[in-house]
């Protein structure tokens, strides 16, 4: 058991041999993943792509501003965010102020990620996510005397902002961590903040 739980971050490499009897598409994750994924329209496909930048949860609001562009305008980011929702693909919460906040399970996140590498749109996507994040604070600092308050604990204001890959391309990654890409330089990877 312990030996699969230290392979999870490579998780795609794991379930590669299914039941020679099950469907193609079900005999190993990625399959299935592909299916699910040739499934979707083109501005699904390319949102569900662009959401993998948040290594934890967001607000339609981010959702617009990361997700938006190039072929996608903010106002159809609803639709579509209510249309993965619907395929099981994004998890749709409500959180304690009553909106509600979205996020993609790990495996998704990962196999997302791959699918924004290969279309060549990381690098931008990842500018925004940061541009989003470094306004968010920026508004948040104007608008409060004293630091603003993430996840109900005081937080220090972030100095710089850092990108890294998700978890599946780094060796640093323990199991320890419950959410890959929370704070840059913690040990985790993703998109975070450095104080």
């Amino acid at each position: 058991m312990d030996q699969l739980a230290a392979r999870l971050d490579h998780r795609f490499r794991l379930l590669t041999v299914g039941s020679r009897t099950a469907l193609p598409r079900q005999q190993t994750l990625r399959a299935t993943l592909d299916w699910s994924y040739n499934l979707l329209s083109e501005p699904e496909r390319r949102l569900f792509n662009r959401l993998s930048v948040f290594a934890g949860g967001w607000r339609l609001e981010a959702a617009e501003a990361v997700g938006a562009g190039d072929g996608l305008k903010p106002e159809d980011v609803l639709d579509l965010l209510q249309r993965l929702v619907k395929k099981s693909l994004v998890v749709a919460e409500e959180s304690g102020d009553g909106s509600e906040r979205y996020r993609l399970l790990e495996t998704l996140r990962q196999y997302a990620y791959e699918r924004l590498t290969a279309t060549g749109e990381l690098e931008s996507i990842q500018g925004r996510h940061a541009s989003y994040y470094l306004a968010f604070v920026k508004q948040t600092e104007s608008l409060e005397s004293r630091p603003p308050i993430w996840h109900g604990t005081p937080a220090i204001l972030p100095s710089k902002i850092t990108c890294e890959p998700p978890c599946a391309a780094s060796s640093t990654t323990t199991r320890s961590s419950t959410r890959c890409g929370s704070v840059a330089g913690s040990g985790t990877s993703g998109c975070g903040v450095d104080s």
